[in-house]
């Protein structure tokens, strides 16, 4: 009798991790190719920007690894907060229940879902080196030859004035420009990145999730790339420096430089001196229209309105506090977030009528 046992014990336990494999292989195939337009669409910037660079002779100067060094752990630090958070719970449950819980989390579903999330982040890491590289040969190549008329229609939609002297000048304090920096230099960056990682490490069941990664490198390639590429100008911030007119916006960026530690104007002085020296750096390059910044938190507000409308609320009263900051801050034209999120409501559009939401329907082989 031991001696059966002990022959198929060994038997199941191969079985069983053969079986695995074949549903994490299943799982996998069912995931790649749900995923699927978000790959064709980054592959497809990447080679195109490749060619770009090597055209104008700046293919040196991509930078990848900096942002494996700072945005590839950030984007992956997001799952396994989720996953210590789970097993955390369920080692204060009892024996069964603790069990259950660690099967759940490594069966082969899940095991799946987060191989396909790090793909997707690996690739978007990639494409946000080849973003800041095509970025930052805008200036340097073509100059910043825009700024003097996007800042003269600013100046006539909002009847006469720089809209600086309008939202900024009547109400501007330290402690207003402390609370605009730390939500628009960081929590910003937490929030966008952050629904990346959700979504990219999010089991994949409908397309929904995949239309947002999608719309997410669109709005990056066709706002930040394309039309920052044929309308480059340098912003409030630089806008002496690139025109000679330093009087224009001379009062503004003294009242901000009131503030000794603004992180706004510590940022904007790194990115003019990298610019300066043609030297990439982890976030270089500067490009004022249309506004990234405004464009992705509509493109959030768009899916919002999706999943719950009051949800959709917030994400629109967020999406107006950051025009109102980038324009606070000196860093845009009140005109680059206007055009960038009419844009993204195009690309919002096309994007939901190509990409019909549905259910994929899926077994196990």
């Amino acid at each position: 009798m031991s001696t059966a046992q002990n022959t198929i014990g060994p038997v199941l336990s191969t079985r069983r991790h053969n079986r695995y494999l074949a549903n994490l292989m299943s799982y996998l195939k069912h995931g790649a190719f749900i995923v699927a337009p978000f790959y064709v669409v980054l592959i497809a910037y990447i080679f195109l920007t490749s060619c770009y660079l090597i055209y104008v002779d700046r293919i040196s100067i991509v930078r990848i690894d900096l942002y494996f060094q700072n945005l590839f752990p950030l984007l992956v630090t997001f799952p396994f907060v989720f996953l210590i958070g789970g097993i955390a719970g369920a080692m204060r449950r009892g024996k069964r229940r603790r069990s259950y819980a660690v099967k759940t989390l490594f069966n082969s579903r899940y095991v799946a879902n987060f191989l396909i999330g790090t793909s997707v982040v690996f690739l978007l890491t990639v494409f946000m080196g080849m973003f800041t590289a095509v970025k930052f040969t805008f200036g340097d190549i073509h100059g910043f030859k825009h700024d003097i008329w996007q800042a003269d229609l600013d100046k006539l939609l909002f009847f006469g004035h720089d809209p600086w002297q309008i939202l900024f000048a009547p109400i501007h304090s330290i402690s207003l420009q402390q609370i605009v920096e730390i939500n628009y230099n960081m929590f910003w960056h937490l929030q966008v990145f952050g629904i990346i990682a959700f979504v990219a490490f999010s089991d994949f069941k409908t397309e929904r999730r995949v239309r947002y990664l999608v719309c997410t490198l669109l709005v990056w390639a066709i706002v930040g790339s394309v039309l920052a590429g044929l309308f480059i100008s340098a912003g409030p911030a630089y806008y002496g420096l690139v025109t000679g007119d330093t009087l224009r916006f001379g009062e503004q960026l003294a009242m901000l430089a009131e503030y000794k530690e603004s992180t706004a104007v510590v940022y904007q002085s790194y990115l003019w001196d990298s610019y300066s020296s043609t030297v990439t750096s982890f976030g270089t390059g500067i490009s004022a229209f249309p506004s990234i910044h405004v464009s992705i938190v509509v493109l959030n507000m768009f899916f919002a309105f999706e999943i719950n409308k009051k949800l959709g609320i917030v994400a629109l009263l967020y999406a107006l506090f950051i025009l109102y900051s980038s324009v606070y801050l000196a860093w845009h034209y009140a005109i680059d977030g206007i055009f960038g999120g009419m844009v993204v409501a195009v690309i919002y559009y096309v994007a939901r009528r190509v990409m019909v939401d549905k259910i994929i329907p899926f077994k196990l082989s």
